[in-house]
């Protein structure tokens, strides 16, 4: 029977929906498959996969037989971890400060003078090296700080997005995007920095993939804009002919991100 490798979030105490997870073992459901409700679920993305559960544990399995695929999950009818490792605020901390490094030159090349999405990300190495409360308090200073760097950056949408509607847009759509992008990337180093305080690091530390990824997605766009003419038609077609690269800028992050917690946790 043919078989099909995913990964897997799994909670702290090693359930799903009440089904106790032990490993090499195979499980089987004979019910009708139904996405978040009846059936095993894993992604081919960790990084999905932790946006659905707060991983208390990483996982690789195995699934076969029956299945509901869609892009950022898979619901299949048998299921068995093959390999799993425990993902503690550390791992987390450190997933959140490299997805946001991958994307910290995206807002500085819009802000030059702007330090405080780097400071963010400076915070939370800080606590990632000695956990303390003065540094976790840090961390939250500097996490607020991205945080308004972040709605600062995207002050300018509205008034841009009136010029593009009123007419030539060439300048107004790339403000949109430019700032977008610096946008998404304020917003990547501010999970970062959250990640070293909060309890729930794992949700914070995929948010910052989430939002380092579009970030990579927007400042696509954003070159692209920034040399098409000024003409209304022009723009608005570059935009869709890039739509595409831009979901590739998205995905690279994603997989750049997978890649670093396979590595880390050891599930080649």
């Amino acid at each position: 029977m043919q078989t099909k490798i995913l990964y897997k979030s799994i909670s702290k105490n090693k359930t799903s929906y009440g089904h106790k997870w032990q490993l090499n073992q195979w499980y089987k459901i004979d019910k009708p498959l139904r996405l978040c409700g009846v059936g095993f679920h894993a992604s081919q993305n960790i990084i999905d996969a932790m946006n659905y559960v707060a991983a208390g544990y990483v996982a690789k399995v195995e699934v076969r037989r029956k299945s509901i695929i869609e892009d950022e999950k898979e619901c299949w009818s048998d299921m068995r971890i093959i390999q799993w490792a425990k993902w503690n605020k550390k791992d987390s901390i450190s997933l959140a400060i490299f997805s946001a490094e991958l994307v910290l030159a995206n807002y500085e090349k819009e802000f030059p003078n702007d330090n405080r999405p780097r400071q963010a990300i400076e915070a939370a190495k800080k606590t990632l090296k000695k956990d303390n409360k003065l540094n976790r308090s840090v961390a939250v200073k500097s996490a607020w700080l991205a945080k308004s760097a972040a709605w600062a950056s995207w002050s300018a949408g509205p008034a841009a997005w009136g010029v593009w509607s009123a007419g030539p847009a060439g300048p107004a759509a790339w403000g949109v995007w430019s700032a977008k992008s610096a946008e998404s990337a304020a917003w990547a180093a501010k999970t970062a920095a959250l990640s070293a305080k909060s309890a729930e690091s794992a949700a914070w530390a995929s948010w910052a993939v989430k939002s380092a990824a579009w970030a990579a997605e927007c400042d696509d766009y954003t070159a692209q804009i920034a040399v098409s003419s000024a003409n209304l038609d022009d723009v608005i077609g570059v935009v869709k002919r890039k739509i595409n690269d831009g979901k590739e800028k998205f995905q690279e992050i994603l997989t750049k991100c997978h890649d670093f917690v396979i590595h880390r946790k050891k599930l080649n």
